[in-house]
């Protein structure tokens, strides 16, 4: 099978998001090249600059008496126009604008803000605790299958990089086990600690309902999304999430179209696939 035909053996979603994905991959090469070949053309264009300047002053009446501004004058010159120099003035001048000092004040600046962001939302999900609302919804969770094993699921994502967990449906999987997460890294520990967390759904309705779910369990009358809130959703043509969110409920698609933009994604934490 040619291996450039298997996107079109996948779902409509799956193969829309391959070719954006694919497109963005050869605009990259593309800008990448043309960056790498800058240098050549910029040397070459001075080259071709200098020998019509130079054929002009041959067919002049005085070519031959001008000296040292004729055509030695610009052999003299002509290494400091090197293909090699123009790429090591194009470096340093990157070099001069992107580093420094200001770069190590910005680095700086970044990390504070992550850290009073993070102690806002330790802040926040304290607070949210304290409410009648999830005073009233701690107890319906505590009947849950699956708090009995919450020491235990928190012990195994602190010793594996990936876990699976199964049980049965109702136990309280997709609701719980992200709440045991950010409960632990932003309460849990002495100092709060960098929590981004994805869960996927493969519907729609689901990432929805579960939001709600998991918002008011927290202590939160307003909507999803909503500053006082720390749980949001994300599906096709709706963003129910800011800044401050630290738990959200997505598709699939929404997962795919993030590693588009990071293939790492170096943003996240711990990406929960449901179902």
């Amino acid at each position: 099978m040619d291996i450039l035909s298997v996107h079109q053996l996948l779902p409509p979603t799956y193969r829309d998001v391959w070719l954006e994905w694919r497109d963005s991959e050869q605009q990259k090469q593309e800008e990448s090249r043309t960056a790498a070949n800058k240098p050549r053309d910029q040397f070459i264009s001075r080259l071709l600059t200098r020998l019509k300047q130079q054929q002009n002053q041959d067919q002049g009446p005085e070519a031959g008496s001008e000296g040292p501004s004729g055509g030695g004058g610009a052999g003299e010159e002509e290494p400091e126009e090197s293909w090699e120099n123009l790429a090591g003035l194009d470096m340093e001048e990157g070099g001069r604008g992107g580093g420094g000092r200001g770069e190590v004040e910005d680095k700086s600046e970044k990390r504070g803000r992550k850290e009073g962001a993070l102690e806002a939302a330790r802040e926040l999900l304290m607070k949210l605790r304290k409410s009648p609302l999830a005073q009233k919804l701690k107890l319906e969770r505590e009947q849950l299958p699956v708090f009995q094993h919450r020491h235990r699921v928190l012990e195994a994502l602190q010793r594996h990089p990936v876990v699976v967990v199964a049980g049965e449906t109702g136990s309280g999987k997709s609701t719980q086990i992200p709440q045991f997460l950010l409960e632990e890294l932003l309460i849990g520990c002495p100092a709060a600690r960098p929590v981004n967390i994805v869960v996927t759904q493969p519907r729609r309705i689901s990432a929805m309902s579960l939001a709600c779910r998991v918002n008011q369990e927290q202590g939160c009358e307003d909507a999803p999304g909503s500053k006082s809130s720390l749980c949001g959703y994300q599906i096709r043509m709706e963003n129910r999430s800011a800044e401050g969110t630290r738990l959200l409920y997505c598709t699939t698609g929404v997962l795919l179209r993030k590693l588009q933009h990071d293939s790492h994604l170096s943003s996240l934490t711990h990406i929960i696939v449901d179902e």
